[in-house]
């Protein structure tokens, strides 16, 4: 009998040291969410989710990508949004991230649900995902004008401008009519004193990803980044097809004024002319 227990016993003992050893945390994405969940055209975003059971954190990622779909039959995903942000801070297993802002709409889909669909690929192979859903709604209330920045605001920015054709523009004829334009303005991280600025413009179809990478960018060089709308005040969404709409010298001019109006900034390493 004694030799039957004894091998009864050492089972036992084999089983317990060995049950952790199979357990292995599974990944897992939760909490993803885009702040706020409703949002005008091209308006200002960011997103943020949870994680843990990541092998080495979102460092060790071999992919971190976001889908986004309009809902509704036969609609196919209509592009991936490159990650805004360096993933190296993020090497813990399990953690929080949070991107830096972050402009998207497609110019002829609002209003609508758009879904978005987080993606995880790991060393080994293994994906992990997450969706949410937002709306975009077709009513953009503009933000408030500014003359000055001596108060130091940072965020929206409203700001009056002018729309010459181009030949207005080139035969210097003032237009007294004045319009809303807007952009967003982010000081560079972890920097208290001054700082010079860049005002990013887009391209004919609108503040997109591309210019927020850039500007991401750009802050971790140090600068301040206003990244100017052109078009949404101005009731334009869309103008690769008609340039007409508005002219690329009248957005100069619409950089001028903001990087005049960045220059009153108590941050500013340029002070404006009286």
């Amino acid at each position: 009998m004694k030799p039957a227990l004894t091998v009864f016993v050492a089972m036992v003992g084999i089983a317990f040291f060995a049950a952790p050893l199979a357990i292995e945390a599974q990944p897992v994405l939760e909490q993803f969410r885009v702040n706020p969940d409703r949002l005008y055209l091209r308006d200002a975003f960011r997103w943020e989710f949870s994680y843990r059971g990541l092998p080495g954190g979102l460092a060790a990622a071999k992919a971190v990508e976001i889908w986004a779909r309009w809902e509704g039959p036969g609609e196919q995903s209509i592009r991936s949004l490159l990650t805004p942000a360096r993933f190296h801070e993020h090497a813990a297993d399990q953690g929080r991230f949070e991107s830096h802002t972050l402009h998207f709409g497609a110019p002829r889909k609002a209003p609508g649900e758009i879904r978005y669909t987080l993606r995880v690929v790991l060393t080994d192979g293994r994906e992990v995902t997450s969706g949410t859903s937002v709306r975009y709604v077709d009513t953009c209330p503009p933000p408030p004008v500014h003359m000055t920045l001596a108060a130091g605001p940072t965020g929206r920015i409203g700001l009056q401008t002018t729309t010459p054709s181009g030949s207005e523009f080139l035969q210097g004829i003032r237009h007294t009519t004045a319009t809303l334009i807007w952009g967003d303005l982010e000081l560079p991280p972890g920097r208290a004193g001054r700082s010079p600025a860049v005002v990013l413009v887009h391209g004919s179809g609108g503040v997109s990803p591309r210019e927020d990478r850039w500007a991401d960018e750009l802050r971790r060089a140090c600068a301040a980044t206003f990244v100017l709308d052109s078009f949404t005040g101005q009731g334009i969404t869309f103008a690769a097809e008609d340039q007409a709409q508005l002219s690329s010298l009248a957005m100069i001019g619409d950089a001028c004024r903001a990087l005049e109006l960045l220059a009153t900034h108590p941050r500013s390493t340029r002070s404006a002319s009286p």
